[in-house]
């Protein structure tokens, strides 16, 4: 985690790679979070790495053994990540639709032009009489609502292609949560 940590991605690969090989037999049972962590390691530094491949068949054991959704979120955001940079941007799209929608979140499939007023002057209206020692003063987001914000910025960006029309409903979404 060190080697990740100062960004030497090669290093903490090679450690993680001979790290793995130690694990139990039966390690995703006996020794979840351990496995969790090092799999996330090793497909965050293959990414980095440019090992796109390798990041993807990792994050794809990830997503086959996690017990739990929000176990699987950092796999999820790695693999739009990869999906983006590929250029497969609908398949990007729908994954992080379907994760929004498993975080409770509801995405309308088309926005007209006055439900985006609608939207805009909402979100307006939120922020009204706003301060900065308001802001400050602001209770910290749960990690639910943290990852619904990660996945709504990263929908933003990824829709900008195949749906444009969905990014205002998306920036407000953020500004709202």
């Amino acid at each position: 985690a060190k080697a990740v940590d100062s960004s030497d991605y090669g290093a903490a690969r090679s450690y993680v790679n001979a790290a793995l090989p130690l694990l139990p037999k039966n390690h995703w049972k006996n020794h979840y979070d351990l496995s969790l962590r090092l799999y996330f390691l090793l497909a965050k530094s293959s990414h980095w790495c440019g090992d796109l491949e390798k990041a993807s068949d990792v994050l794809q054991t990830i997503l086959g053994e996690s017990q739990h959704t929000f176990d699987k979120l950092n796999a999820y955001h790695l693999f739009v990540l990869i999906l983006h940079d590929g250029g497969e941007t609908a398949e990007a799209y729908r994954t992080l639709f379907e994760v929004l929608s498993q975080l409770g979140e509801s995405i309308p499939a088309k926005l007209s032009p006055t439900e985006t007023n609608k939207m805009y002057k909402t979100t307006a209206n939120m922020l009204t009489g706003l301060t900065e020692e308001s802001l400050l003063g602001m209770k910290m987001m749960d990690r639910t609502s943290q990852f619904r914000l990660k996945f709504y910025n990263s929908i933003a960006v990824v829709a900008n292609m195949p749906r444009g029309d969905m990014v205002p409903f998306f920036a407000c979404r953020m500004v709202q949560l």
